[in-house]
């Protein structure tokens, strides 16, 4: 087959003849005008939850160390177990559950103060 035709060129020509200009012509006058730098730097977030946490279980480890150091606070502890019925060992569980909410509520409290600023 021998296909003497060429394909078909889109033609620059509009209604007023042809392109001699770059379609962004009307555009070209006006600088472009970079945006403004801010002042000063975003600080990193504070992130309260390691900061909150880790004081938690520093306390929880400090206590239980206090409570393991010797053999007498050792058998003040077992004895105040054991003590315990079950009221009073439901009683522990429930002050226990309260704290961790506690922690988790403030740690959303301060969460959404930082979103808000």
């Amino acid at each position: 087959m021998n296909d003497t035709s060429t394909p078909a060129t889109p033609s620059r020509e509009g209604p007023s003849g042809p392109a001699s200009e770059p379609a962004t012509a009307p555009f070209a006058a006006t600088p472009f005008a970079a945006p403004p730098a801010p002042s000063t730097p975003a600080l990193p977030r504070v992130r309260w939850a390691g900061i909150v946490w880790g004081a938690v279980f520093a306390a929880l480890g400090i206590t239980v160390m206090s409570v393991l150091s010797s053999d007498a606070s050792r058998y003040s502890f077992a004895v105040w177990a054991q003590s315990l019925g079950p009221w009073g060992a439901g009683l522990v569980a429930v002050v226990a559950l309260g704290a961790l909410l506690l922690v988790t509520g403030v740690l959303g409290a301060i969460a959404r103060a930082q979103r808000a600023r």
